[in-house]
C-alpha cells in the first residue's frame, strides 16, 4: 500500500529498500493511468513527484514551486490546512463531483492560522477533521458572499479584455507558426536536392486521380496509394488534411529523409510540395503489423524472418542514434511504421514526428522536451508521458515492445506486464508465438529478458543499443542461417 508506515529498524535494509522500489513503481503506474488518460484528450500535461514523509509537507513544496493558485483536492482534511489556504484556492472533489470551495484566506485569518499552524506540535496533523456538512455549508455561503459583492461592470471590463488577450495570444501564435513553416520550407529547399520534386499532375495520372482501387494503406497523416513514376513503382502517401501538424510532419519527414540513407530505412523518392505529398520506394509486402497478425492471410513470419527483421531495426535505429552532430530520435517505433520489401527485408518508416538531437546519442544521454503528444500508446515511452523529455532511450524503450511482440504475437497493450509474469511463472517458453516455427528456446528466452529489459520504467537501467549483450541476436542469426 503507497505511504504505508511500519517500524524500519524490525526489517532488513534490503527489504526496506525493496519496499521503497515497490511504493515508487505503484505510484509510476497510477501516475501513468491520470497521464495516459490526458494524453488520450489531448491536454498537454506533465507530472511531478515530490518525495515527502508528510503528504502535507509534498503538497506544500508543490505549491510553492509552481506557484499554483488553484488546488484540486479529494481529501477533506487536507483541503482545511491553513498553510495551503494561505496560498490558493482550494476546490474538493469527490467521485467527480465539485462540493465545495475554499478561498483564499484574508490577512486576517492568514494571521490567525500562521501562528497555529506554525507550531512544531509533532501531533498537529493528527487533528479529527471538522463536520463535512458545516465545512461545506459555511464554505458555499463565504463563496456566494464574495460573489455578490463583485460589481457588474467590473466583471464586463475583466472578460471583455480576457477575450481580448485571449484573441491577441492567438494572433501570436498563428505568426510564430507561419515563421516556423517558412524557416522550414528554406530549409527544405537547401536539403531536398537529392530528391525528385513532383508534379500534382503526374501524381494524379499515376494513381489514377487517386482511385481507391490504388489505395493501398491508411494512417495518421492520410491515404497511402501505389503507382507508377517515371517508370518507377512508387508509394504515394497523401495529406489528409490541411492541418498545421500534418504540414509540420510533412516538413519534418522531408528534411530528415532527404539527408539520412540506410538498407533498413525507407527511401524517399521525391515529394510534392504543392499538396504536401510524399513519394516513396514502393515495398510490396506491406506492414509487419499486418503480416505478424496475418491480416490477409499471409503465411506466419518464421522465427527465423522475425529475428532477422530484429537485427535490421536495431541497425537502424543505431545508425540514427549515430549521426553527427545531431542524433535522430524516431519518437514512433512501431510494427505498423516497420515496412517489407518482397523479400521480408524490413525498413523503418514514418518519420513525421522524428526530432534532431544535439551530440551523440547512442547512450541516451541527450534529451528534449517535446509539447505536443507524439508516439502510440503501448509503445511510448512511460518517462516520456511524464516528463515530456525526448530522447534515444525512448527509442529503446519501443525497440523492447517491438522485440517482446515479435516472439510472442502479443497486443501491445500491456505485452510487458504479461511477458514480466510468464518469466516469473517459468512458462516463457508456451508464450513464445509458435505459428513462426520451433523456436531455440534457451537463447530465445534471453532475448525475451534483453526486450523486457528495455521496457523498463527507469531509462538509466536500459541497455545500449551497441552493448555486448546483443550478442544473443548474433548467437540466433547463426543458428538461423541469416546472413547479416
Amino acid at each position: 500500500m503507497m505511504g504505508a508506515k511500519f517500524l524500519d529498524y524490525l526489517v532488513s535494509e534490503k527489504h526496506l529498500l525493496q519496499h521503497r522500489d515497490q511504493e515508487k513503481k505503484r505510484m509510476k503506474e497510477i501516475l501513468m493511468e491520470y497521464m495516459n488518460i490526458c494524453v488520450k484528450t489531448g491536454v498537454q500535461v506533465r507530472a511531478h513527484v515530490v518525495e515527502e514523509d508528510d503528504v502535507l509537507k509534498g503538497i506544500q513544496e508543490l505549491v510553492a514551486i509552481h506557484q499554483v493558485k488553484r488546488l484540486v483536492l479529494g481529501s477533506e482534511y487536507i483541503s482545511n490546512e491553513g498553510v495551503l489556504l494561505q496560498r490558493c484556492q482550494i476546490l474538493l472533489v469527490r467521485d467527480g463531483k465539485h462540493l465545495s470551495t475554499r478561498p483564499v484566506l484574508d490577512e486576517e485569518n492568514h494571521a490567525q492560522l500562521s501562528s497555529s499552524f506554525d507550531s512544531d506540535d509533532d501531533d498537529l496533523q493528527f487533528v479529527t477533521p471538522p463536520n463535512e456538512l458545516e465545512d461545506e455549508v459555511s464554505f458555499d455561503q463565504e463563496q456566494a458572499q464574495l460573489n455578490s459583492v463583485h460589481d457588474q461592470d467590473a466583471v464586463n471590463s475583466i472578460e471583455f479584455l480576457r477575450k481580448e488577450l485571449q484573441k491577441a495570444e492567438e494572433k501570436f501564435r498563428q505568426a510564430a507558426e507561419e515563421k516556423t513553416h517558412i524557416e522550414q520550407q528554406l530549409k527544405n529547399l537547401q536539403r531536398t536536392k537529392s530528391i525528385i520534386e513532383f508534379t500534382m499532375q503526374e501524381l494524379r495520372t499515376s494513381t489514377k486521380n487517386f482511385h481507391n482501387s490504388q489505395k493501398i494503406g491508411e494512417g495518421g497523416y492520410g491515404p497511402v496509394y501505389n503507382g507508377i513514376l517515371r517508370k518507377t513503382p512508387v508509394a504515394i502517401k497523401l495529406l489528409n488534411s490541411e492541418g498545421n501538424q500534418s504540414r509540420k510532419e510533412f516538413d519534418n519527414e522531408v528534411m530528415i529523409l532527404s539527408k539520412v540513407r540506410h538498407p533498413n530505412i525507407v527511401l524517399l523518392i521525391g515529394a510534392c510540395s504543392e499538396n504536401s505529398t510524399l513519394v516513396y520506394e514502393y515495398l510490396s509486402n506491406g506492414n509487419l503489423e499486418d503480416m505478424l497478425t496475418c491480416k490477409n492471410k499471409t503465411p506466419a513470419l518464421t522465427w527465423q524472418t522475425r529475428v532477422r527483421i530484429i537485427t535490421e531495426q536495431r541497425s537502424a535505429l543505431i545508425f540514427l542514434h549515430s549521426i553527427k552532430p545531431q542524433c535522430i530520435v524516431h519518437g514512433d517505433t512501431k510494427l505498423a511504421n516497420i515496412f517489407l520489401d518482397g523479400n521480408n527485408v524490413s525498413k523503418l518508416g514514418d518519420f513525421g514526428t522524428a526530432r534532431f538531437m544535439d551530440g551523440n546519442g547512442t547512450n541516451g544521454e541527450h534529451c528534449t522536451h517535446v509539447t505536443m503528444p507524439m508516439g502510440t500508446m503501448g509503445y511510448m515511452d512511460p518517462g516520456f508521458l511524464m516528463t515530456g523529455e525526448i530522447s534515444p532511450a525512448c527509442d529503446v524503450y519501443s525497440f523492447g515492445v517491438v522485440i517482446l511482440r515479435m516472439v510472442t504475437g502479443l497486443r501491445v497493450l500491456k505485452i510487458g506486464e504479461q511477458v514480466e509474469e510468464g518469466l516469473r511463472m517459468g512458462v516463457v517458453r508456451e508464450m513464445m508465438d509458435w505459428s513462426a516455427g520451433e523456436w531455440p528456446v534457451v537463447q530465445t528466452e534471453q532475448l525475451v529478458r534483453l526486450g523486457l529489459r528495455c521496457c523498463c520504467v527507469d531509462r538509466e537501467s536500459r541497455p545500449s543499443l551497441v552493448s555486448q549483450e546483443w550478442r544473443t541476436l548474433d548467437i540466433l542469426n547463426a543458428m538461423a542461417g541469416n546472413q547479416v
